[in-house]
């Protein structure tokens, strides 16, 4: 189906197609197959959009929000919100981030850093053309930096 939809677009000079929406999970194959054909975000809010909201720190909490990457809605567009548990972010780390869940639409990539070790931080800083945003937390405050993305919650 997707084929042959590009390929009448192609054929009849139609310069966007749109084959629908795709859960708001960047590490989800149908986005990422929708990605490599030049696919970017909108934000199309619909009835079926859904909040998710950690309301406690424990691991369970933690892994289920580090196995599902997602897209939020910001006060200035779209952004990819990923957890990880590290000691740190370093350049390499934000480069395989960007390679796996950039794409057009989104303002930044926030990654939460979940760290014992690590002290409380948010920077703001650009990779290869991308914004990211890094929050450092410690495993006692990652509900609430969840919540709180914004670089003044420091």
């Amino acid at each position: 189906m997707y084929y042959f939809g590009i390929r009448y677009a192609f054929e009849n000079d139609i310069g966007a197609v749109d084959f629908a929406g795709t859960r708001a999970f960047p590490g989800f194959g149908d986005f990422r197959f929708k990605r490599k054909w030049g696919a970017h975000v909108d934000d199309s809010f619909s009835p079926s959009s859904m909040s998710i909201r950690p309301l406690n720190n424990n691991k369970n909490t933690l892994s289920f929000c580090e196995r599902l990457p997602l897209i939020a809605r910001c006060a200035d567009g779209l952004e990819a919100v990923i957890v990880r548990q590290g000691d740190t972010v370093d350049i390499d780390t934000l480069r395989r981030v960007e390679k796996y869940y950039n794409c057009d639409g989104l303002v930044r990539i926030v990654v939460i850093n979940v760290s014992e070790q690590a002290p409380a931080t948010t920077n703001i800083t650009e990779v290869d053309g991308c914004v990211f945003q890094v929050i450092q937390c410690h495993p006692d405050q990652f509900s609430s930096r969840y919540v709180a993305r914004s670089p003044a919650a420091d």
